[in-house]
């Protein structure tokens, strides 16, 4: 039990807190970015492509990251017949969502973020029409 000295000392805390909460803080202390600290000079990054087995490009981009990799895989679905084309999507959504041969689900997915941020899938969407149907089917 909390003696009366106590209460009253929480309660006075409480409303010290809560004053300091609602007061104006003073924005003038954070940093700050402007128009001006940013170069107008576009820097390209050098990459380095290859192959794999051949027939999948692939570009290399030396940038320091402390140690850590990142991996965007891109593929162009031109090709995915039309009947396939409504599940993309739904692909999206589910993909970092399922498990593997090996592991179920809940297994996999501890063990990718035992080692990565994650899995994210992101969908590009190029057209020349304004019919959500051509999509994929843009000629390049």
């Amino acid at each position: 039990m909390l003696t009366s000295e106590e209460k009253d000392s929480i309660v006075q805390e409480a409303y010290a807190l809560q004053q300091h909460q609602e007061k104006l803080q003073d924005q003038t202390i954070l940093p700050t970015l402007s128009i001006s600290d940013i170069s107008r000079n576009i820097e390209f990054i050098d990459d380095e492509t290859s192959y794999i087995n051949g027939k999948v490009k692939v570009k290399w981009f030396d940038q320091p990251t402390n140690g850590i990799s990142y991996v965007r895989i891109k593929a162009n679905l031109k090709s995915l017949p039309e009947q396939h084309r409504i599940f993309v999507p739904m692909f999206k959504e589910l993909l970092d969502k399922i498990g593997t041969k090996n592991y179920k689900y809940d297994v996999f997915n501890d063990k990718l973020l035992n080692s990565t941020n994650g899995l994210e899938v992101s969908i590009d969407k190029y057209a020349y029409t304004e019919d959500h149907n051509d999509i994929y089917n843009r000629n390049e």
